[in-house]
């Protein structure tokens, strides 16, 4: 079975990018995190489950709806 992951970044200069959401405050910590970092939306990639190894943490509602939108940008779906 496979997965659609995006790539997590600590480089955040573009995280005004309406494909990237930024993940900050108390967020971080729930993340897995330990810096400010960006989700980039317009870099997707699948892998097998199999492959991961381990969750670091999960986003909050609110991040996973944000994610949602970046995603809907990234692939011109709006």
């Amino acid at each position: 079975m496979r997965s659609l992951k995006t790539i997590c970044t600590s480089k955040i200069s573009r995280s005004h990018e309406a494909t990237q959401y930024l993940i900050e405050g108390d967020e971080i910590v729930q993340a897995g995190i330990k810096v400010a970092s960006v989700v980039k939306c317009e870099s997707l990639l699948t892998i097998n489950k199999p492959m991961i190894l381990k969750v670091l943490g999960i986003l909050s509602e609110r991040g996973i709806r944000k994610v949602n939108e970046c995603l809907k940008d990234a692939l011109e779906l709006k």
